[in-house]
């Protein structure tokens, strides 16, 4: 399983996202938006 997460600043949001691989086949796209230094990401 690899986890590669990116994050890039537009304007005055910061803009990540993060793909899950396993078998090196991607298996979900997560997308973050925040407004403020502090992002929380949740996977469930």
């Amino acid at each position: 399983m690899k986890i590669s997460t990116t994050t890039k600043k537009e304007n005055s949001k910061i803009l990540g996202s993060m793909d899950i691989f396993i078998n090196n086949k991607k298996l979900k796209e997560i997308n973050m938006i925040a407004t403020e230094n502090i992002g929380s990401c949740y996977i469930y």
